[in-house]
């Protein structure tokens, strides 16, 4: 009985799923419970991934001692440009999606492929509940920072390379560290050189940075925010347009 009434929840979810990633301007492939795989616009696909976790959330399974379970819903984001082509594009989305699921469950990983080849941006942590400032609602922030020209493009480089300085040193105090980044970063301009970075921007930029690997970890976090952005800026001004139409 348990089973079946489960079976039930999981197929209302999986129309639940095609409402949320439709609603946000995406095309569902499939949605089989708790396997789902849909395209979507880069601007809306963490607000999609963020919802699709916390509906599959609500779902509980008991077992025959009537114990009840709360199901976690790993998501993998790939982000690639649209003319790669689509078994690339699906092979970049099953990596993130083996990304999100590893070392534990729960993970959230977006993983950004440019079209002018280079590395990859590889990046997963274990999904946070909202406004506790996990992968998600960073990456958002740290968007919305670039558009509105809080931060330069150019300090996430300067930030991953300060931390390849520091990758062969066999310990560094997370003070020294932290001010070494705030120099580097103090340094910047913003809005065309006419200012620097406010401290209370600092602040969030270095919060929770307390290692070389959350240093490189925080830039990485940075240039892939810097690609939504970008997005983000196309389809506001395509929408400006067509309202003046």
């Amino acid at each position: 009985e348990e089973h079946r009434k489960f079976s039930s929840s999981l197929s209302k979810y999986a129309s639940k799923a095609r409402n949320i990633v439709e609603g946000k301007n995406g095309c569902m492939v499939f949605s089989g419970g708790d396997d789902i795989l849909a395209f979507l616009p880069v601007d809306k696909c963490l607000d999609a991934a963020r919802d699709l976790h916390d509906e599959f959330a609500k779902l509980q399974f008991s077992d025959e001692g009537k114990k009840e379970f709360h199901l976690t819903l790993s998501v993998g984001i790939a982000i690639a440009h649209c003319m790669e082509p689509l078994e690339d594009i699906l092979m970049f989305g099953k990596a993130a999606e083996r990304d999100a699921k590893n070392p534990d469950r729960n993970g959230l990983a977006v993983h950004l492929h440019t079209r002018s080849g280079g590395d990859p941006i590889l990046l997963r942590e274990q999904w946070k509940d909202k406004d506790e400032n996990g992968l998600d609602e960073r990456l958002k922030s740290w968007a919305k920072m670039h558009r509105i020209n809080e931060v330069p493009d150019k300090a996430a480089y300067d930030l991953r390379q300060l931390a390849e300085e520091y990758s062969n040193w066999l310990s560094i105090s997370h003070d020294l560290l932290d001010r070494d980044a705030r120099r580097l970063l103090r340094r910047k301009r913003v809005e065309r050189g006419n200012r620097g970075i406010s401290d209370s921007n600092l602040d969030k930029l270095m919060e929770d940075v307390k290692s070389h690997d959350d240093l490189i970890h925080r830039a990485n976090e940075l240039i892939l925010a810097r690609s939504i952005a970008e997005i983000e800026e196309i389809v506001q001004a395509f929408s400006s347009k067509e309202d003046l139409v």
